[in-house]
């Protein structure tokens, strides 16, 4: 740092277990913290809120204990495709809002694994959202009530 100091103008804290050094950072709305046994990482909590907002989570309704839930029976597979020509693809309002929560969604499981599998699962239908769909993101949405917060240990 010293070294760096002598060239260049350095603003902003160093993360580390000094005593000169900070113990917690935050670098592109991620919290950084250094813990005696590793470092923790936090995702933005910002765009939890947003979902939360866009999906009308915030207020009453039941919290729910998993993002996602297994699929009922394991004939789904086989008959995926014939459900998708009896389901009616969703109206162009529903489809935007289903890709924004998709798409947000995706961006939350970079920094929690996990509702990486549900964000997957939510993506792979972003293409032509069926109506039904958007079950996927109102259950993720419920999660985050009940877990609006999780850090990863590295």
């Amino acid at each position: 740092i010293k070294e760096l100091e002598s060239k260049f103008e350095v603003t902003g804290e160093v993360l580390g277990p000094d005593d000169d050094e900070t113990r917690q950072v935050k670098y592109l709305g991620r919290t950084i913290s250094w813990k005696h046994d590793g470092l923790e990482l936090e995702g933005d909590r910002k765009h939890v809120h947003k979902l939360l907002k866009d999906w009308d989570a915030t207020g009453g309704g039941r919290e729910v204990g998993t993002p996602g839930m297994k699929e009922e029976g394991h004939e789904h597979a086989r008959h995926e495709e014939d459900e998708k020509k009896t389901k009616m693809a969703m109206n162009d309002v529903d489809a935007k809002k289903y890709r924004g929560g998709a798409a947000r969604l995706n961006y939350i499981a970079l920094d929690r694994p996990d509702v990486a599998f549900v964000a997957k699962e939510a993506s792979r239908k972003m293409a032509t959202p069926m109506v039904g769909d958007d079950v996927l993101i109102i259950r993720a949405a419920r999660y985050f009530r009940r877990f609006p917060r999780r850090s990863v240990q590295v």
